[in-house]
């Protein structure tokens, strides 16, 4: 519990009204319980300061404010976002339990996943279940931490420089994953190098005891191993010169993922109930840093073997017509679309890729959907459906088979009759375009 006369001096606010303890933090007045200290966000489309009279009505005890308001006892703050990121590193400071930062262009929340799924036999952990990785969502996290629990596991996203500086200062990671570096917002970032800056910037919110764990072999590794010349270091890959390593790589009958995890006095058998093999640097991503965490390689070994898909990525489906249906639209970048065309790819009978735009790439972006219609006919698929302004340049660059929708409903429509026992359906594309709706239209 607080109260809002403790919280104002490292908030750098005024209280107004009587003082109130809370026992919660919300934004949100739908999901608003009873006690919490509800926070006027304000966004592009939306002004939490219209909702603090609801939040009141509905169980809060006080607001935080940066607008005068007489429904209820306020903290008055020049900015409302930027006192929640301060609220969360203050309470961060009340615990020692030690909290694992992770970034990186793909893979982020299927690595949070694994490595909670270790940490969670070992003791209580606190991780979103949600992609909660901005500087909206990893405060929320932080603020649910409690002394019940032993680890937090904090996923960190960002779309243009300093965004992960600005996290990683709020939740001070003691461990902390760079899983990769690919072309992802592209429009804020400008290129590969602004991707990796970016990124590594979690090295710099590392305490002295802190460790980094980076990939051996991306071609940013040097910069990376420079960032963290103070600080222990791990690499993970699939070299056998990394500290954890995977050999025998090797798919079974249903596209799952089996390998030998391997450090230094280790072999241990690893399969995963996950599509795509680029999912064994998660998992030794997540290996390391349980690892790090002193987590018994027992621990870690059950943890990865009992891991199953995140929702929405390359969940699999019983489709209408009794067709496979893997659903992989969660979002959409050159390298994630490229890895799910792989999975696609190696898939008995007719392959279908619905693909929908990816966003935020830049000036380049018509280059990469054409890219990725040439790959997909590469790759032997043998249709592609696509939606969005974009996918039009890749259903052009696939050639015959090669279709564009101007709507989802349309698409769906197309690709019904297509279904049956012999079809795989893929589904991919950034979130903006909600793709996990035609999963919903075609699912048995």
């Amino acid at each position: 519990m607080m109260t809002l006369s403790k919280i104002a001096k490292p908030l750098q606010g005024e209280l107004i009204g009587k003082d109130t303890t809370f026992t919660g933090v919300s934004i949100d007045t739908r999901t608003l319980t009873f006690g919490d200290i509800y926070i006027a966000i304000q966004g592009e489309n939306f002004d939490g300061h219209d909702y603090i009279k609801q939040a009141m009505d509905n169980g809060a005890c006080g607001a935080i404010s940066a607008k005068p308001c007489a429904e209820a006892p306020v903290l008055m703050v020049k900015d409302t976002r930027i006192a929640l990121g301060q609220l969360a590193h203050y309470w961060r400071q009340s615990f020692s339990c030690p909290i694992v930062g992770i970034t990186g262009s793909c893979g982020k929340t299927t690595t949070k996943a694994m490595l909670a799924q270790i940490l969670c036999l070992k003791a209580p952990t606190l991780f979103p279940e949600r992609s909660l990785n901005n500087d909206i969502g990893v405060p929320l996290t932080l603020l649910k931490l409690t002394h019940e629990h032993a680890y937090a596991v904090i996923e960190m996203g960002a779309n243009h420089k300093g965004e992960i500086a600005y996290v990683a200062q709020i939740a001070q990671p003691d461990v902390a994953i760079l899983l990769n570096v690919a072309p992802v917002h592209l429009e804020g970032f400008k290129s590969l190098e602004g991707v990796a800056t970016t990124k590594a910037e979690i090295f710099d919110a590392l305490p002295k005891h802190g460790i980094g764990i980076i990939p051996f072999a991306d071609s940013f590794t040097p910069y990376f191993k420079e960032k963290l010349q103070e600080h222990q270091c791990i690499t993970f890959g699939e070299n056998p010169k990394a500290d954890v390593f995977a050999t025998d790589v090797r798919l079974d009958e249903q596209g799952y993922v089996a390998f030998t995890l391997n450090d230094q006095n280790n072999c241990l058998p690893i399969t995963l109930q996950l599509m795509g093999d680029h999912n064994v640097l998660n998992a030794l991503a997540a290996a390391c840093a349980a690892k790090a965490l002193n987590i018994p390689m027992n621990i870690i070994q059950q943890g990865l073997n009992e891991f199953t898909a995140v929702d929405k990525r390359l969940t699999i489906y019983s489709g209408l017509g009794g067709a496979r249906v893997i659903d992989d639209s969660y979002n959409a970048n050159p390298q994630s679309v490229a890895m799910a065309m792989q999975v696609l790819a190696r898939e008995k009978g007719q392959r279908i890729f619905i693909f929908a735009d990816m966003a935020e790439l830049g000036e380049e972006e018509v280059a990469y959907h054409e890219a990725v219609g040439k790959e997909a006919k590469e790759q032997g698929i043998d249709a592609l459906y696509c939606y969005g302004k974009l996918s039009q340049h890749a259903a052009q660059a696939f050639g015959e088979e090669g279709h564009y929708f101007e709507d989802k409903s349309s698409l769906v429509a197309a690709l019904k009759p297509q279904l049956t026992k012999q079809t795989t359906i893929l589904i991919k594309g950034s979130n903006s375009q909600r793709m996990w709706e035609v999963t919903e239209a075609i699912k048995a």
